[in-house]
């Protein structure tokens, strides 16, 4: 590097700095969903409200606890029909040991 425009055969320590006073970067992340030929009407004037950031707007967590609670309570039924299953089986296998005893 530094050696060979210097001329000189020893080793030439350099130190520098960079310093940016003013600077502005614009990043514009991909969500998949913005080409205007493929996004409904609906969608291209949700992006053209102001504030909005996306066309395809996220989720309300409203909407998201009321699935969980939902898929919550269906497991819970399934739970407590498959604990009933095997209760009753367990009664048959027991029942079954004792009248051949």
């Amino acid at each position: 590097g530094a050696r060979k425009f210097a001329g000189k055969g020893a080793d030439i320590l350099l130190k520098s700095r960079l310093l940016i006073h003013k600077f502005n970067l614009k990043i514009r992340f991909f969500d998949g969903y913005d080409w205007p030929d493929k996004c409904t009407i609906q969608q291209r004037e949700a992006a053209m409200r102001p504030g909005k950031m996306f066309v395809i707007e996220p989720v309300p967590a409203s909407v998201l606890r009321e699935k969980e609670k939902k898929l919550s309570q269906e497991l819970e039924v399934k739970e407590k029909k498959s604990l009933a299953r095997k209760a009753q089986l367990m009664g048959e296998l027991l029942d079954t040991a004792v009248s051949r005893s």
